[in-house]
């Protein structure tokens, strides 16, 4: 029976390293996740109601590590007890506001930015997370 070995060296060094381009594109991961999340919440902004003015100063965007291995980023408007807790929703989704258009505001302010530049928003977190590799 004929056998062979073959030997690598250095893979101590290269697991340091792989360990530590993991942590930097995770770290790069969650910024180009905030980028996006911003770049939409300004997005949706610029188009959702302005009757009070509470919606749009109670937007928010939220990244957050769900576990070891994912974060997720949350944008949203009328976070639990601020003023418009109880009217995003129904800005949002009602129909009846779809007739209400002023002046470029409408409703689905959120949903239509995401569909419109979701594209956009995965490119600039994969730019993020290529610059952890370098």
């Amino acid at each position: 029976m004929a056998t062979s070995m073959i030997r690598v060296e250095g893979v101590g060094t290269l697991t340091r390293n792989f360990k530590r381009t993991s942590f930097r594109m995770s770290q790069k991961l969650r910024e180009g996740m905030e980028e996006a999340g911003k770049f939409l919440k300004a997005e949706s902004n610029a188009i959702a109601p302005i009757e009070d003015g509470d919606l749009i100063v109670d937007s928010f965007v939220d990244v957050s590590r769900v576990s070891k291995n994912e974060v997720a980023v949350t944008v949203g408007y009328g976070p639990p007890g601020s003023p418009s807790a109880d009217y995003a929703i129904p800005q949002h989704e009602l129909p009846i506001y779809k007739k209400k258009k002023v002046a470029g505001r409408r409703w689905k302010f959120l949903e239509e930015p995401y569909r419109k530049h979701k594209n956009k928003m995965i490119r600039m977190v994969g730019e993020h997370a290529s610059k952890g590799i370098k």
